[in-house]
């Protein structure tokens, strides 16, 4: 979490949850980024489906997708005035 999403997390824990806090900040310290327990599980499943419905799921493959498409579109930015 940012740091004023975090201190605003930590006051309400303490005010709903006395000893939350302190398990949670044990856990996952400052992490900004939390992955699940069951990650690699989950990640397993994610990918199984992606791959047998044909979706793409590689950041690799996702990524070198998006710098082929071409925009055809030619968009004119609007003005307020």
């Amino acid at each position: 979490m940012r740091d004023g999403n975090r201190e605003y997390f930590y006051k309400n824990l303490d005010r709903h949850s006395q000893g939350l806090r302190q398990t949670y900040q044990k856990k996952y310290g400052f992490s900004y980024e939390l992955k699940s327990d069951n990650n690699e599980k989950l990640l397993k499943i994610f990918h199984d489906k992606c791959g047998k419905y044909g979706i793409a799921h590689n950041n690799d493959e996702i990524f070198r997708y998006l710098h082929t498409y071409e925009e055809t579109v030619q968009s004119e930015q609007m003005t307020l005035f």
